[in-house]
């Protein structure tokens, strides 16, 4: 990863992907890696699909109040 941003491995197989404390992308399992829709900085939305692009794959893009069910209980901005 790069300065700013980080990974969390959750118990449950779940690995979120934030940009300056901001969760912009998760992986899932059975559902792959996902981002949100929300727009943030370039840098964090270039962040966004990193993990997924480090990992052989592209995230797909979900609306933001989907994106935040699947990243809890990390908080992300409303």
């Amino acid at each position: 990863m790069t300065a700013n941003v980080a990974t969390i491995n959750l118990s449950d197989g779940r690995v979120v992907t934030t940009s300056y404390g901001v969760p912009v992308a998760v992986f899932a399992p059975g559902q792959g890696h996902l981002k949100t829709d929300r727009k943030y900085s370039v840098t964090s939305s270039r962040h966004a699909g990193l993990y997924a692009r480090q990992n052989g794959s592209q995230a797909r893009e979900i609306p933001h109040a989907d994106f935040r069910l699947l990243v809890a209980p990390i908080e992300t901005e409303a």
